[in-house]
Order: structure tokens, then sequence, then C-alpha cells
């Protein structure tokens, strides 16, 4: 989930802090592997991607608030990482990204 995406309440809050500290850890793990890979490769890129909210049983209960257009199947969801990925180089590597390329600064 993207920042913000939670509602309040002290289990919310505990939840939150949870879902953040994973996130840090999975945004470190990503720069970390980048680092490695590049010494192998120069060429090499290693990324994370935020897929968007993809209409599957994981976001069932939180698609209500999604507006339609912003709702996607799994297909172009897929597609479009796969297109910003073809965009990328070493450059990129150890980043975090929207389903189309657009960087998230953590």
């Amino acid at each position: 989930s993207r920042p913000g995406l939670f509602g309040g309440g002290i289990a919310s809050c505990f939840g939150r802090m949870a879902t953040e500290t994973a996130k840090a850890g999975l945004n470190q793990m990503i720069r970390t592997a980048a680092i490695e890979l590049r010494r192998k490769n120069r060429q090499a890129v290693c990324v994370a991607f935020h897929p968007g909210t993809v209409d599957t049983g994981l976001s069932k209960r939180f698609q209500g608030n999604i507006p339609a257009n912003k709702l996607f199947t799994p297909e172009f969801s897929a597609t479009s990482m796969l297109n910003a990925l073809n965009h990328m180089n070493g450059e990129h590597s150890g980043r975090l990204y929207t389903w189309n390329g657009d960087e998230i600064f953590p």
C-alpha cells in the first residue's frame, strides 16, 4: 500500500507501523541487491514496483474507495510494469517505481 491509505484507531496505527516497517526493509533490500548486482553487471536493473490497486481477492476490501479508472486488471498492471522496466537501465537500479514507471520517493 502507499502511505496514508489506512484509517484511524490504535489497531490501525500498529498495523500501519508494521506495514511501514516491512516496506522500509524491502526498500533497503532492493538498494542493497542493486549494489551487489551492479558489481557483477553494470547493466543489471534491480527495482521494486508498486503495481497500483489490482482487481484481486487481496484488494477486494479496499476497492470501494478506488475510482474505476484506478482499479487495474492483473494483465494491465503486469504489462505496464514490463513496459516501464523495458525503458530502464542500470541507473534506475535500487529505486522504487509505480506501475507506469514514475519514481516513488520513500
